[in-house]
C-alpha cells in the first residue's frame, strides 16, 4: 500500500508542476492514467516484477478497464439527465431487473404509460450518448 501511495503522491507532484500546460479536463485525465501506469510499470521493472508479455497484456487490461470506466461514466451520467419519471422507469428496468408489470403495480401507473417512459428514456439516451462509446460498451469490452 505504501508503494502505491508513493506512485500517486509522485503522479500527483507532476500534475501540480504542469498543471498550466493541461488544455481541459480530459488532457488531465489522460496524463493521471497514463502517468499512474507508467509509474507502476517502472516500478514493476525495476523490482524485476514484470516481464515484457506481462506488460503488455497488462497495458492492453489497464487500457480496457480505463475505456470501460469512461463509458460507464457516460452512460450513468446520461441516465441522471433523464427526465425524473422516465429515470426513474428506466432503473426499475434496466437496473433493478423488474418488469413492466411490476414497475406498473409499483408505481400506480398503466403499463403503457410505463411502456412510453421506457421509450422516451431510450431514446433520450440513445440520442445523447455518442456511436463510439456504445460501440465500445458492447462489442469490444467484455463483460464480466
Amino acid at each position: 500500500m505504501d508503494v502505491a501511495e508513493d506512485i500517486v503522491s509522485d503522479v500527483f507532484l507532476k500534475v501540480w508542476e504542469k498543471r498550466e500546460g493541461f488544455s481541459g479536463i480530459k488532457a488531465l485525465k489522460s496524463y493521471l492514467y497514463m502517468s499512474v501506469k507508467n509509474t507502476c510499470f517502472n516500478y514493476l521493472k525495476r523490482e524485476n516484477r514484470l516481464l515484457p508479455e506481462e506488460e503488455e497484456q497488462m497495458d492492453r487490461s489497464v487500457l480496457d478497464n480505463i475505456i470501460y470506466a469512461e463509458v460507464l461514466h457516460e452512460i450513468y451520467q446520461t441516465i441522471e439527465e433523464l427526465p425524473v419519471k422516465c429515470r426513474r422507469v428506466f432503473i426499475k428496468i434496466f437496473i433493478e431487473g423488474k418488469s413492466v408489470n411490476e414497475i406498473a403495480t409499483e408505481l400506480n401507473l398503466a403499463i403503457s404509460t410505463v411502456n412510453t417512459q421506457k421509450n422516451r428514456a431510450l431514446t433520450f439516451i440513445r440520442n445523447k450518448l455518442s456511436p463510439v462509446p456504445i460501440w465500445i460498451f458492447l462489442f469490444v469490452i467484455p463483460l464480466c
